[in-house]
C-alpha cells in the first residue's frame, strides 16, 4: 500500500521511467520474413504462371478460382502487412485485431483454396511454406494482442495512480502551507500586541 510519505520512494513511481516496449520482437521479425516471402511467392507465380499458361501474347489459365484469389491477395496482403507492422511498432491493439482478422478471413481461405486444388509439387510446396507463415503469424499475433492490452492497462493505471498521487501532494502541500501561514499570522498579532502594552505601562508617570 501507497502512502503520501514514501510516495517518491515507491518503486513503482521509479518504474515509471523504465516504461516496458509493449511491442514484441519475434512478431516484427515474423512480419520481415513474410515481406521477403511475399515478394519471392509473387515472382515464382508470375514466373510459373506465365512460363506454363502464355502462348505468345495470349495468356489461357483455365482456373479462374485461382485467378480471383491471387487479386484478392494483391488487395488484402499490403494492407495485412501495413496493420501488423504498424500495430506492433506503434503498440497500437485496433491495428493489431484488423492484422488478425484479414489473416483469418480472406488470406487463409485463398492460401488453403490454392493449396488444395494444385496438383504441381512446387506450388503445392510454395503454398504449404505460405500456409506455415500465416498460421504462425495469426497465432503468435493473437498472443501479441493479449499481451499488449495486458501491459498498456498495467501502464495506464500506473500513470493515473502518478497523477492522482501528485493532486494529493499537492493539495496536501497547500494546506500544510496554508495552515502554517495562519499560526505564524496569529502568534505574531498576539506577540506585538503583548509587546505594545508592556512599553506603554513602562513609559506611563507613577
Amino acid at each position: 500500500m501507497l502512502h503520501a510519505g514514501n510516495a517518491l520512494e515507491d518503486p513503482r513511481l521509479r518504474n515509471l521511467a523504465n516504461r516496458k516496449i509493449c511491442s514484441s520482437l519475434f512478431f516484427q521479425q515474423l512480419l520481415y520474413y513474410q515481406v521477403v516471402f511475399d515478394i519471392g511467392w509473387i515472382t515464382f507465380w508470375l514466373a510459373w504462371l506465365m512460363s506454363t499458361y502464355l502462348v505468345g501474347l495470349s495468356y489461357k489459365d483455365p482456373k479462374l478460382g485461382r485467378q480471383v484469389v491471387m487479386v484478392i491477395w494483391v488487395i488484402f496482403e499490403p494492407i495485412r502487412m501495413t496493420a501488423g507492422w504498424y500495430g506492433n511498432l506503434q503498440e497500437n491493439v485496433p491495428w493489431l485485431i484488423l492484422f488478425t482478422i484479414i489473416s483469418l478471413v480472406p488470406m487463409q481461405a485463398q492460401g488453403l483454396y490454392m493449396l488444395i486444388t494444385e496438383s504441381n509439387p512446387y506450388t503445392k510446396s510454395v503454398q504449404f511454406a505460405q500456409i506455415i507463415m500465416l498460421e504462425l503469424e495469426m497465432l503468435y499475433g493473437v498472443f501479441v494482442i493479449f499481451r499488449m492490452y495486458r501491459l498498456q492497462k498495467e501502464q495506464f493505471y500506473q500513470f493515473e495512480f502518478v497523477l492522482n498521487q501528485r493532486r494529493r501532494n499537492a493539495a496536501y502541500n497547500t494546506e500544510t502551507q496554508l495552515s502554517t501561514h495562519a499560526s505564524y499570522s496569529g502568534g505574531g498579532g498576539i506577540g506585538s500586541g503583548g509587546l505594545r502594552r508592556q512599553t506603554h505601562q513602562s513609559h506611563a508617570p507613577p
